[in-house]
Order: C-alpha cells, then sequence, then structure tokens
C-alpha cells in the first residue's frame, strides 16, 4: 500500500533531514469475504529551515482499506501486520510542501477457533493443543425492578451488555458470575427523553463432567431477551432478562499430531523443554529478637525470561513471609525479598520465540544461629518450555484426540493508492444563514460508584483493625467541568482503630480527598447543582506486616440540577438554488445575553436543506423534542447548525 500526501511546512525548509513513520489506531472489521482495515500513520517530520536550524513537526495521515479473505465471516479473529516499508519525501522548489509517500506492507490472517479430532502419530510434529474436556451451555432468567429517576410516559429502549465475568472451575462444574449492565431510555412527562443506567450482578454454573480446578475455560455469554413493563404509577419498571451461557473447558496437552491436508492451524511447535533445580542461601536479620521461628512461607513474584541461542534466562523474586515468636511470646511478621536469576539449557532454542516457564519451591531450611540472625536455603525447581508458533496442516480421524484449534480460514495482502491533496479554495459564498437560541430547563439527575484505594502508614505493625471504621463525608461541591459532566469533590474523615503488638487499641483520624466525575445523560447550562455522597463500604486489609493498612473505600455520588439547558437552532438558510424544509414551533427563546432575557415566541425552525450547488461546506441535525404548533412536544430533527 502506498500512501501520498502533501504537507505544509510552518516554514520554508532547504532539506528534509528525516521522517519518522508508526502505525497507530489500527481498527478492523470483518465482513463476509473481506477484512476492513484502518489505522493512522503518525510521522514526526525534521526538517532544516532556511535559518539553518532543525524543525519538527508531527502529522496525521490516516488511511483505510480492505483486503479480500475468502470465508471471513463476522466474529472471527484477525491478525494483522502492517510494515512501513519505506517513506519518501520531497520538497516543492519554495520549500513549503513537502510531498510524503508512504508505502506500506499489509499482510492479514482469518482464524476461527474450531472443535476438530486430530490424528495422532509417533513420529508426527510435537505441538502442543488444547484438549476439549468439556462443553455446554445453559439459559438463566433474571427477573428484576428498577425505580426510574424521574415519572416515566413510556419506555423507549432497554439496552444490555455483559460485563465484569468471573469464573471458577469445580470439580465437575463451572461458576459463572457477572454484570448485565443495562442504559434505560425514556420519556418523562415533559416529553424529555431521559438516560438512567442500571446494573444487575448475576451468577450461575453450568454442570461439565470431567472438568477439575486448575483447567481453561472460556465463556461466551449472549443477551437474548430484554423485556420490560412499566407499572401504572411511571416509576416502577418490572424487567425480564433471558441470557444464554456457553462454556468450553479445555487444558493443555503435549502430543505428536498427523501432517495431512484437511484443516490449516496455526499452533505452538514445540522446540524442547527442560527442567532445572537451584538452591539460594541467605542470611536476614529479624526486626526483633526471636526466640523460634515458626514458618516461613514463600511465593515467587515478578518473573521474567529471555530466550537466547539454546538457553532460556529465568530471572525472578522469592517473596518470604516469616512468622517468628519473639522474647514476650508475641508472634511477628516479616517480609523478605530474594532475587534469583539462572538459565536452562534447551537445545534448539533461539530468539523469538515463546517460552512458558513453571517455577516452584520445593523446600525452605531455616536455622536460626542466634536470637536476630537467620539462615534460610530455598530450593527452587524451573520448567521451561519453548516454542514457535508455525502453520500446519493437518489430519482429522473421527477417533482421534479432540482438540480446540485455530484453524486459519484464510490469508492475504494487498497494496493500494492511496492520495490526500490538498483541495482548491472553496468558491466565494453568498449566503445567509439565521440561528435562534432555545430554552428548554429540565431536572436532571445522575449518579456513579467510585472505589478509592488508600494506604495508611500505621505508628506500629499492627494486629487487627477494629470494624467497622467510623467515618464522615465533608466539604462536598459539585462543579459542572463539560456540559454533560460533573466532578464532585470531597473529603472522606475516618477513625481508624488498630490494635499493636502490645494489645492496646490506637486511634488515626484520617482524610482522604476524592474527585468523582460523574457523565450526565444529558448536557445542561450553568445553574446550581446540589452533590450528595454516600459510604456504601470501607474494606480494610493489613499489608507488609501490619505497617500498612490498605483500604478500600466504596462510594456512591448522586447529583441533582435545574438548569436550563440553551439550544442553537437554524431558523433560515439562504442561497443560490438553496431550498429548505421548516416547521413552526413555539418556544422559550434568549432575546439578550447580558443581563440574559427570554420570553416564548413563534418562529420557524429548518428541518431539511437542499443545496444543489454545494455552497454549503457543513449542516449538523438533531434531534429535538420541541412544541410544534397544531402537534405538540414531540421529537423531530432540525438543523442546529449550518456554514
Amino acid at each position: 500500500m502506498i500512501s501520498i500526501q502533501d504537507v505544509p511546512l510552518p516554514v520554508p525548509a532547504i532539506k528534509i533531514r528525516n521522517i519518522e513513520a508508526e502505525i497507530r489506531d489500527l481498527t478492523l472489521e470483518i465482513i463476509p469475504d473481506k477484512v476492513i482495515i484502518q489505522g493512522v500513520i503518525h510521522k514526526q517530520i525534521f526538517f532544516v529551515g532556511n535559518d539553518n536550524i532543525v524543525h519538527h513537526q508531527t502529522d496525521d495521515m490516516p488511511f483505510d482499506t480492505f483486503v479480500d479473505v475468502p470465508g471471513a465471516a463476522p466474529g472471527m479473529a484477525a491478525q494483522i501486520d502492517i510494515d512501513i516499508e519505506k517513506v519518501f519525501a520531497e520538497l516543492n522548489p519554495e520549500g513549503t510542501i513537502v510531498t510524503q509517500k508512504v508505502l506500506l506492507n499489509i499482510f492479514v490472517k482469518v482464524e476461527e477457533e474450531e472443535v476438530i479430532r486430530v490424528a495422532l502419530d509417533k513420529a508426527g510434529t510435537l505441538v502442543e493443543v488444547d484438549q476439549l474436556i468439556a462443553e455446554g451451555e445453559k439459559q438463566i432468567i433474571k427477573e428484576n425492578e428498577v425505580i426510574l429517576d424521574q415519572t416515566a410516559i413510556k419506555v423507549d429502549e432497554i439496552r444490555g451488555l455483559i460485563s465484569n465475568i468471573e469464573t471458577d472451575v469445580i470439580s465437575g462444574k463451572v461458576v459463572i458470575q457477572g454484570v448485565l449492565q443495562k442504559q434505560i431510555f425514556f420519556i418523562n412527562q415533559e416529553n424529555n427523553s431521559i438516560h438512567q443506567a442500571e446494573e444487575v450482578p448475576f451468577e450461575t454454573f453450568i454442570e461439565l463432567p470431567g472438568v477439575q480446578p486448575g483447567m481453561d475455560v472460556q465463556v461466551k455469554p449472549e443477551i437474548e431477551f430484554i423485556g420490560f413493563d412499566l407499572a401504572k404509577d411511571g416509576i416502577t419498571l418490572s424487567q425480564k432478562n433471558v441470557i444464554k451461557i456457553s462454556a468450553r473447558v479445555t487444558q493443555p496437552v503435549q502430543t505428536r499430531i498427523a501432517s495431512g491436508f484437511d484443516f490449516l492451524a496455526k499452533l505452538p511447535v514445540v522446540i524442547g523443554e527442560n527442567t532445572t533445580q537451584l538452591m539460594r542461601r541467605s542470611e536476614i536479620t529479624l526486626d526483633q529478637p526471636a526466640q523460634k521461628v515458626k514458618e516461613i512461607n514463600a511465593d515467587i513474584i515478578n518473573v521474567r525470561t529471555e530466550v537466547l541461542q539454546d538457553k532460556v534466562i529465568v530471572q525472578g523474586i522469592v517473596l518470604k513471609q516469616i512468622f517468628f515468636v519473639d522474647n514476650n511470646n508475641i508472634e511477628r511478621h516479616q517480609v523478605e525479598d530474594l532475587p534469583f536469576s539462572t538459565f536452562i539449557e534447551i537445545p534448539g532454542a533461539a530468539p523469538g520465540q515463546t517460552v512458558r516457564v513453571e517455577p516452584e519451591i520445593e523446600d525452605i531450611i531455616f536455622n536460626l544461629i542466634n536470637d536476630t540472625l537467620l539462615e534460610e536455603k530455598v530450593i527452587i525447581e524451573i520448567f521451561a518450555k519453548v516454542e514457535e508458533i508455525n502453520q500446519l496442516n493437518v489430519l482429522l480421524d473421527e477417533t482421534g484426540l479432540e482438540t480446540v484449534l485455530p484453524v486459519v480460514i484464510g490469508e492475504n495482502q494487498k497494496q493500494l493508492l492511496v492520495e490526500q491533496k490538498v483541495p482548491p479554495p472553496p468558491p466565494p459564498r453568498q449566503l445567509i444563514i439565521e440561528f435562534i437560541t432555545i430554552v428548554q430547563r429540565a431536572e436532571v439527575a445522575a449518579r456513579k460508584q467510585a472505589i478509592i484505594e488508600n494506604i495508611v502508614e500505621l505508628p506500629c505493625p499492627a494486629i487487627k483493625v477494629k470494624e467497622p471504621t467510623a467515618a464522615e463525608i465533608i466539604d462536598v461541591k459539585a462543579e459542572l467541568i463539560l456540559d454533560d459532566l460533573v466532578a464532585v469533590t470531597g473529603t472522606v474523615v475516618k477513625d481508624i482503630a488498630f490494635v499493636c503488638p502490645d494489645n492496646i487499641v490506637r486511634h488515626i483520624e484520617e482524610r482522604v480527598p476524592f474527585r468523582i466525575e460523574i457523565p450526565l445523560p444529558e448536557p445542561i447550562g450553568p445553574g446550581e447543582i446540589v452533590p450528595e455522597v454516600t459510604i456504601e463500604a470501607i474494606i480494610n486489609r493489613l499489608i507488609d506486616g501490619g505497617r500498612r493498612l490498605k483500604e478500600i473505600i466504596v462510594l456512591e455520588a448522586r447529583i441533582e440540577a435545574d438548569s436550563p439547558r440553551f439550544i442553537r437552532v437554524v431558523t433560515l438558510i439562504e442561497g443560490t438554488d438553496i431550498t429548505t424544509e421548516t416547521v413552526l414551533v413555539r418556544e422559550e427563546v434568549v432575546v439578550s445575553e447580558d443581563p440574559l432575557v427570554t420570553e416564548v415566541r413563534t418562529f420557524p425552525v429548518v428541518t431539511d436543506v437542499n443545496d444543489p450547488l454545494g455552497l454549503l461546506t457543513r449542516v449538523i441535525k438533531e434531534t429535538l423534542v420541541l412544541n410544534v404548533v397544531g402537534v405538540g412536544r414531540i421529537p423531530i430533527e432540525v438543523v442546529v447548525f449550518a456554514e
């Protein structure tokens, strides 16, 4: 693909030093037999001006194209590789415009996971595949009621989205939890369109014989139906939600598969694997004199790997939790980080390949040399497997191993010439465009839940935190930062009661400022905003041996606003061969801005424009609820901007 663009420079240039380019904002959409690709070539242009100073300018070049991939369909996965092969630059004689040509190489591969029984062969290629253990689906019906923030005359639509899916594989079943997020759109008594959000948690399980903890699970939820019924009171909305959930449980197995031409699959080919052991000895000085060490628990964290020729470098940290009894018979806790590094010989390994490591602590041997000096020996076993992703032709066998494979549907590449030139100046226009500002008044309410994480340094290593924490909220304020966004600020004041090792309860007053940005269902103008913030929960957890307290504060902020909304609409467009359609409305309008004076008037509003000569460069429409003369308040699409 070649993209061409003329870019004006801020100062005349005598030469282009270099241009650096990268691909950003890459998106794709799969439609039948095609993959649509869009993105931006972001460029850093370095040039020497006629002042002999190197100048810099950034520029974005959008591009879009499609690649034919027979067999592709929505819902499949696609891999896209785009390489910038060359950037050409040429200055015009005046040095004011640089013409750029960007040569792109685009490769697309479309895949779909399929359940396939593959043939095995003792002499075949050694690969790691996902063996299918079980799969199934379940339909759940979730009924709930919600109280609307305003009285509704009808509910237009409810949209749903499933999020926050969590799964647990237990013996014989998969437990699934999630949240059904709904967007409720209704018309209130003033004929305004109102939006209200709602979250409905759900949980269920699917029985799948043969599954065990530690296996991999894929869950696909689907909203099949959302039914609703608005009660006569106009605020009680009953809903019935039908969700279908499918689950597929697999486990990785290493096997040799037979070559054939039934399927083309993308699989990790096993290059090699190996195991090594290492022992790390350390001495640590305890914070307090100890009578004895009760136990040492340890985890391996921050594991990093690098594949070199014929070997794998493994680095990590052993995080140890030391529990000991001091001279006052008080059990204490101390944390120690023990870094380690090693290498594992794997013939055939090479840079660029992938590696999976499984470190395990086999044993911890410790000896209290004196009351403050502790000797430790940690024995670690590390397993490493090096793989390389390859495309393999796979042979089908109805009695073979049942697997879930990423089958290659097709792949292709394409070149395309995209030109972006500076357009000629528009012809002179003789236009008359008149506007008027409508004032609509409505009550707007919105709420949002926020989670604040806070770390409190304690004066002693606490052994317990008294629950619940006494807390209040002070200095609550609200500020309109955008037309449809309100920032609510304040401070949570807490009295934290905790027990030190001397069994004395101590108190700390902690002040935690917060800021919650609440999106509004519709834009509002300046006016009074009433905020309210409540504490839903405070969850405390001691960390770092009780020296610090990690708090999770769950807040809910709610705002109410009674503010005018100012909407500018087009009342007249006149020009050569331009014709318009209008509707007569009666609304409150602004007749003076300083001071603000309004009055109710009857006037036309443009609903459609016919511009055969193209004198208008932009026309923007918006659907508003207006009081149409002879009809009443109805939603209608009108022109709100033209130029």
